[in-house]
């Protein structure tokens, strides 16, 4: 297959001006390839994600001298406009960047953002070819549109890629309004350990295979569970939305709609090995900031002390109005000047094994991922998720359960709170909310539901 035009232009005139404006910019020994490919495949790209796509592929390769060094740079989509911009902006920062770290520039042009790597020159850059090969084994052992592998980055510079279940349909206009919880551990598939960055070592196609298998096999029919008590596991993923939930709870705005929660103060609500704490100030939290949206310093607050109720988030606003000091949560917004937002909020963790946890449950369920986030569902704070998990009975893992639903009463939960594993995990999606492990020892199963 042959393109002649890229954006209404003749690719040799393109080609050639390109050639022009690199030089001029300070390159030597221009050299444009564009490729193009018929395929029908999974596809991966590092912004882009994992898609079953058909029909052409192409990208444009350029290879070039700079200040003395070859550099290649790469474009994944043929937009004529963006590669001469980019590539010019490449040439002129590379002229300024230290030799010896630069090997390969890659741009991916999604959503017509343009970004470069520095890839050091004793790194070995991830071979594209060999996961594309990869992606290639997995369509023959798994469904080819069950699942999309998406790398996220910040404006920080943090990135992490996530695994997505589509089952085999289109993301809704949802993705739109809850781009982030599509590509994150919850709702639509797992969030994949560690980072993901341009060097071979950093990609674990085991952990990332045996997730894979685990997130497609899992039954998709909603498990009905006998009525009685059971143990319960609760994993940091689902347990950090349940804290950031508790923050939003023990807030000002909350204080002005229901006043009595402020006799919470001084009592307590959960065991003594219970805390929760707000860290604005947390060593690269995803949440962290020097001050609040109200220019109020950030401080670390602790709204739970071993289990008795110590304060409330607050802003200046509601601050004032119950006679306290600002704790640095103020969030400003045109319709409301009161509002809260927890930060770095967690649970203190504890030193439960997992494995041994299992291995002492006679029946319980251990809950593995949210098919539903968290959320409130009443005006008094009750909170429900819908999640998948193992059956536990006997000290090991019986059968897979799937879509059971868990509601919790927040003050009941608290006082259930057996204890916490070691493993705290803060989370993206969770707005910089964190949790280990939580277990509970005896929560209720009534009409097929987990309650608590």
């Amino acid at each position: 297959m042959n393109i002649g035009v890229i954006d209404n232009v003749r690719v040799d005139d393109w080609a050639v001006r390109l050639a022009e404006r690199a030089v001029a910019a300070g390159a030597d020994n221009v050299e444009i390839f564009l490729r193009v490919e018929e395929m029908v495949r999974l596809h991966w790209t590092p912004y882009q994600g994992v898609a079953l796509r058909s029909g052409a592929e192409s990208n444009v390769h350029v290879q070039l001298d700079v200040d003395g060094q070859t550099v290649t740079f790469v474009s994944d989509a043929l937009n004529a406009a963006g590669i001469e911009s980019r590539l010019i902006q490449t040439v002129r920062e590379l002229i300024r960047t230290p030799r010896e770290r630069v090997k390969q520039i890659t741009w991916v042009d999604a959503a017509r953002q343009g970004r470069y790597a520095h890839v050091d020159s004793d790194t070995d850059a991830v071979d594209f070819l060999a996961i594309r090969d990869m992606m290639r084994k997995w369509q023959e052992r798994f469904v080819p549109s069950a699942f999309h592998l998406h790398r996220w980055e910040c404006i920080s510079g943090r990135t992490f890629t996530a695994l997505v279940r589509s089952d085999g349909q289109m993301m809704s206009d949802a993705a739109n309004k809850y781009s982030l919880q599509l590509l994150l551990e919850g709702r639509h598939g797992f969030l994949l350990e560690g980072t993901f960055a341009l060097r071979a070592a950093d990609f674990r196609t085991g952990d990332l295979e045996e997730r894979i298998g685990q997130l497609l096999a899992w039954p998709r029919e909603e498990t009905t569970l006998q009525p009685g008590t059971i143990r319960l596991s609760i994993p940091p993923s689902i347990g950090a939305d349940i804290a950031r939930k508790y923050g939003i709870l023990f807030s000002g705005p909350r204080l002005l709609g229901s006043p009595e929660l402020a006799g919470l103060i001084g009592k307590r609500l959960a065991k003594r090995h219970v805390t929760l704490v707000d860290d604005a100030c947390l060593p690269g939290g995803w949440a962290s900031r020097a001050f609040d949206e109200e220019g109020t310093p950030s401080q670390r607050t602790v709204l739970i002390d071993s289990g008795v109720m110590a304060k409330f988030l607050h802003s200046t606003v509601t601050a004032q109005r119950w006679g306290v000091t600002s704790t640095g949560n103020g969030v400003r917004s045109r319709n409301h000047s009161d509002s809260v937002s927890p930060s770095n909020i967690y649970f203190v963790p504890g030193g439960t094994d997992h494995a041994e946890w299992r291995r002492q449950t006679d029946l319980g369920v251990e809950i593995v991922h949210a098919v539903q986030p968290p959320e409130f569902v009443s005006q008094n704070g009750m909170i429900r998720f819908v999640a998948d998990g193992w059956l536990i009975r006997g000290g090991k893992r019986e059968r897979q359960v799937s879509s059971v639903a868990v509601a919790l009463h927040p003050f009941r939960f608290l006082r259930k709170l057996s204890s916490f594993g070691s493993d705290l995990t803060f989370f993206l999606q969770a707005k910089g909310a964190g949790s280990p492990t939580i277990f509970v020892d005896d929560a209720e199963v009534q009409e097929g539901h987990i309650v608590i």
